[in-house]
Formats: C-alpha cells, sequence, structure tokens
C-alpha cells in the first residue's frame, strides 16, 4: 500500500508541472524553474522510496537528476522514475548481471560514456551519482532519439 501511495503522489506532482514550456526562454530554463520548485518534492520522494537515504543525499540526488536531465534533454520526472526502478535510490546498487549505481549502467556496453564521465568527474566509479546520473542520462537520450521518444 505505502508504494502504491507514493506512486500516486508522484503521478499527482507530475500532473501539476507546467505542462508548456513555451513561456520559457529554452528547456533549461523550464527545467530550472522545475529544480527550485520541485527539489524538496523530488527529495521527499527519494526518501519516501528509500528511507536509507539521508535527507542530504535525497536533495543532492534530485539536483543532480535535474542538472543532467537538463543537459541532456530529458524530463526530470522521466529521470527521477528511472532510478527509482533501477536502484530504488541506492548508489551501491549491482545487479547480478553487472549492472551498477543508481541508473544501473552495464560498464562493458557503455565504456566511452564512463571513460568521458571520467575525464569530466576525475573517477569512473558508478556508485559516484555524479557519474551514474550523468552516464544513465546520456544513454537514456540516446535511447529515446533511437525510438523517436517511443521508449
Amino acid at each position: 500500500m505505502k508504494k502504491f501511495v507514493q506512486l500516486y503522489l508522484f503521478v499527482f506532482l507530475f500532473t501539476l508541472m507546467p505542462v508548456s514550456t513555451a513561456q520559457f526562454a529554452s528547456k533549461n530554463a523550464y527545467y530550472a524553474q522545475v529544480s527550485r520548485e520541485y527539489s524538496v518534492t523530488f527529495a521527499g520522494f527519494i526518501r519516501a522510496t528509500n528511507p536509507s537515504v539521508s535527507v542530504n543525499d535525497a536533495i543532492g540526488i534530485a539536483r543532480r537528476v535535474v542538472q543532467y536531465s537538463t543537459e541532456f534533454d530529458l524530463n526530470p520526472f522521466t529521470m527521477l522514475a528511472l532510478v527509482a526502478t533501477e536502484s530504488t535510490f541506492k548508489v551501491n546498487a549491482r545487479s547480478k548481471y553487472g549492472a551498477q549505481g543508481l541508473t544501473q549502467v552495464v560498464p562493458r556496453f557503455h565504456r566511452e560514456k564512463i571513460d568521458s564521465a571520467k575525464r569530466r568527474f576525475g573517477t569512473s566509479d558508478l556508485s559516484n551519482p555524479d557519474v551514474s546520473l550523468y552516464v544513465g542520462a546520456w544513454v537514456l537520450r540516446e535511447y529515446m532519439d533511437s525510438f523517436k521518444g517511443n521508449t
């Protein structure tokens, strides 16, 4: 029941998000506004999904989700839902198939992106939220493009 209530609240919040970006100069301005208005809400969702995540970590993850969503022109709600589904916001999550981090990136398939993240962040450790969210957003953007948004 708790998960259902969390999902319901998240979907409700999604419906409150402004539908049109027309009033903004760019999608980045739109997502920046969403970040300001929803980072606390996102952090609350993160903590409700996984109470073991500290408040500070939840806020950090929420801000990074919006940052990398903006960078890769993704809806931050989609990115947040991906992380909730893939890892329930566990930074050290690992699957039996080798997927790692918040976005469950499989290193053997995305070595080039992980190497790029290492140049940017100084580490290729997928348990680092910046690395995992950056690479995960990049991968999601590629999937969205290859399927013309129908993923």
